[in-house]
């Protein structure tokens, strides 16, 4: 699945609410994943409009896409991962 493909240009906040339809998870799955309260969950899922909304972080929100297996781990510096040592190699 291709997540830039498929959610485009989308706020973090309507990129959470694709994902929760999407593969059909509750809030409490949401934090679960993302190692948050049920609560924080709620306000991410609020209109903008409402005052106790919040906007979800963009690591939250990256680390829901890779749990997901909608997003690849990317490393900085073009680094590669080396699976047989555990560490990152050098460039």
């Amino acid at each position: 699945m291709n997540r830039n493909h498929l959610c485009g240009n989308m706020s973090n906040n309507r990129r959470l609410l694709w994902l929760v339809k999407e593969f059909g998870l509750t809030s409490a799955q949401v934090a679960s994943l993302c190692r948050v309260e049920v609560g924080t969950v709620s306000c991410w899922r609020k209109r903008p409009d409402v005052s106790s909304s919040r906007v979800i972080p963009n690591g939250s929100l990256e680390l829901l896409e890779l749990k997901l297996g909608v997003r690849e781990l990317e490393f900085h510096n073009n680094r590669k991962w080396c699976d047989e040592d555990s560490y990152l190699a050098p460039d």
